[in-house]
């Protein structure tokens, strides 16, 4: 049966790749990516699974530049949930992965909607850090939420925008502290205040954005397709990550903004950012 089990498996990963390939080669290059079936699902169900993955890992693609791995994609399936996405996680070894445990009875579109897909994904544009500075990974990934998901034509700039100021509003707030950013972003972790850390995470991002095209015309997004070729498998550490993002921009933004996170006081650094217009 185990035998059994890896030949039917192979066989729908395999017919996954063929799906995958033929919706995209009349007019993108093929994606890569790779479909693993852990639990039982319909050939009508796959069909909506990958064509979903397959548009947000393309807009990722579209968005910041092509992953220099394949993707391994592992779908579990998950009955009478309330949102298409439940839960879902990246891994970096001994593949790039991402799971999803998904309801295949919400329509293609809801899955379209959803930012699980687009957080995830975007995950894997950075090596994994440790649990010690998931404020920057996960910082990151909500960042790229919202410009994979406008990228996507789910929402547009206005709304990106709103998304971004409601969040920083609801979560910034518990960084009115003498600690710096990142220390409190630690803090609040252990108080199992994800959004919290999350969202002070996505500060950073933002407000490197914001720097980027205010005095040098780009955006972080930019500097990644050059990113993703030379750093993404030889980068180890967060500090190797902002540096050489910003020797691909020329400027040092990334370490300043890092240094004031490692350093500054939390609530000096939120009022001072959003005084420079780098924070809505």
């Amino acid at each position: 049966p185990k035998v059994m089990a890896k030949k039917l498996l192979l066989v729908f990963t395999l017919t996954g790749f063929l799906v995958l390939s033929f919706a995209f080669n009349s007019t993108q290059e093929n994606l890569k990516a790779e479909w693993n079936w852990v639990d039982d699902f319909s050939e009508t169900e796959k069909e909506k699974l990958i064509s979903w993955v397959s548009e947000t890992q393309q807009s990722v693609k579209s968005k910041i530049g092509n992953y220099p791995f394949v993707v391994h994609y592992y779908f579990h399936k998950i009955s009478n949930a309330k949102e298409p996405v439940p839960w879902a996680h990246t891994k970096r070894y001994p593949d790039q992965e991402v799971h999803f445990h998904v309801d295949p009875n919400f329509s293609l579109q809801e899955f379209i909607n959803d930012w699980t897909a687009p957080h995830e994904i975007s995950h894997l544009a950075l090596p994994f850090l440790g649990k010690t500075n998931s404020w920057f990974a996960e910082g990151f990934a909500s960042f790229m939420q919202y410009q994979i998901m406008k990228e996507m034509g789910i929402i547009n700039q206005n709304e990106l925008n709103k998304k971004f100021k409601i969040k920083f509003d609801e979560n910034l707030k518990s960084y009115d502290s003498d600690l710096p950013m990142i220390d409190r972003a630690k803090q609040i972790r252990k108080k199992h205040n994800y959004p919290g850390m999350y969202w002070g995470g996505a500060s950073f991002f933002y407000a490197w954005n914001q720097k980027l095209s205010k005095e040098s015309n780009t955006g972080l997004c930019q500097l990644f397709d050059s990113y993703l070729q030379c750093c993404r498998m030889e980068d180890k550490t967060l500090e190797d990550i902002v540096y050489s993002l910003d020797r691909i921009s020329g400027k040092t933004y990334g370490v300043e903004l890092l240094t004031e996170f490692k350093t500054g006081k939390a609530k000096s650094t939120v009022e001072n950012l959003r005084k420079s217009d780098l924070l809505p």
